[in-house]
């Protein structure tokens, strides 16, 4: 019994000391800001997850919105977006204005509690800043009040490139209606071209995958690893309305996307045989990244047919993507070899 007190006591203080270590971040945050002093780097991060329903919590958020706003205030963050007055380029990855990539900020919120009441106070402060990145890992925010939150900054924020969120789950009632929002807000944005977002359960429903597909079909880089994709259930390769059929005639029409990964998904043979199909079609992709999926031999035979198909010289020319970079496996970093896998020249060189 005594033993059982004395492991909740030290639970509880563990827990109570990571909430006053990031308070302290918070706190030296809101000092900078107060002092007039220029912060490029905003990285609030915890080891775990720790209880929020302390009203010292959302006090120091208040405060430090509070140092934020005056921030603005002072560099005259408020009236930055001028390509909403018609001023700058409207080309994608280009951080408009005065305010040049040497003085993006980055922001990280690594296992930091984001309840509504949180997110309220950042509303109206967080998008005016310069930010280049942003970084969002399991932040107890669900479904509908962190992708309405994201939808908003998208729309008001001009000059952000990289966007990641992670470990977010869509569980908690973020309709179609609302990812519909989420993924206008990604692909009208002018400067976005990055985009992470993994273990969000994304793969629970079609409609919203095939959404987010279409969202960033412009976009260099687009993880969706870790979402329970899944394609056991699709049937036969033939299938039309799968998983596997959606993501493969979405390749197939040759987006201009440079990178994708579907790494730790459920993907099967039946989707690596669809995707052979989609890869002759496909020209701009540059690396697709399949490790720790369910693919066999067989998918991995029809996928690397795809690339270089190796039965004679005109099918090497004629019938092989030449141009995407397939990974199926960790390559180990020493490995001398590594810049080789995957890559026409190699292929080619073997045959001859």
């Amino acid at each position: 019994k005594n033993n059982g007190s004395n492991l909740a006591n030290q639970t509880f203080g563990a827990i109570k000391q990571e909430m006053n270590s990031f308070l302290q971040q918070l706190d030296h945050k809101t000092e900078w800001l107060q002092k007039g002093e220029q912060v490029l780097l905003f990285e609030f991060s915890s080891r775990s997850l720790f209880p929020h329903d302390d009203e010292s919590y959302f006090e120091a958020w208040e405060i430090f919105a509070l140092a934020l706003q005056h921030d603005n205030n002072a560099r005259g963050n408020d009236k930055h977006n001028d390509n909403e007055k018609g001023g700058g380029d409207s080309s994608r990855g280009v951080i408009h204005d005065s305010q040049s990539r040497q003085d993006a900020e980055r922001w990280t919120f690594e296992k930091i509690p984001l309840p509504s009441r949180v997110l309220e106070c950042l509303r109206p402060v967080l998008p005016l800043r310069n930010i280049s990145s942003l970084k969002l890992e399991m932040n107890h925010f669900y479904g509908a009040e962190g992708i309405l939150f994201l939808s908003e900054f998208l729309k008001e924020n001009m000059s952000l490139v990289s966007l990641e969120v992670q470990n977010n789950p869509l569980d908690g009632g973020a309709s179609v209606e609302m990812m519909s929002r989420f993924c206008h807000a990604m692909e009208a944005h002018p400067s976005l071209t990055r985009i992470c977002l993994a273990k969000m359960n994304l793969g629970a429903d079609l409609d919203i995958l095939r959404m987010i597909l279409n969202a960033c079909r412009n976009m260099n880089y687009l993880d969706l690893s870790r979402n329970r994709i899944d394609t056991q259930n699709d049937g036969e390769a033939t299938s039309t309305s799968s998983v596997s059929a959606m993501i493969s005639e979405y390749l197939g029409k040759n987006p201009p996307l440079k990178c994708l990964s579907l790494e730790q998904n459920r993907l099967c043979d039946n989707f690596a045989l669809q995707l052979a199909r989609a890869l002759r079609k496909n020209f701009n992709l540059k690396r697709l990244f399949l490790r720790s999926n369910n693919i066999g031999e067989e998918g991995k035979m029809a996928v690397r047919n795809a690339q270089y198909n190796l039965s004679s010289l005109d099918a090497i020319i004629d019938e092989s993507n030449h141009t995407c970079q397939i990974i199926f496996h960790v390559i180990p970093a020493k490995d001398p070899f590594r810049n080789l896998y995957g890559s026409t020249s190699s292929e080619i060189h073997k045959t001859v």
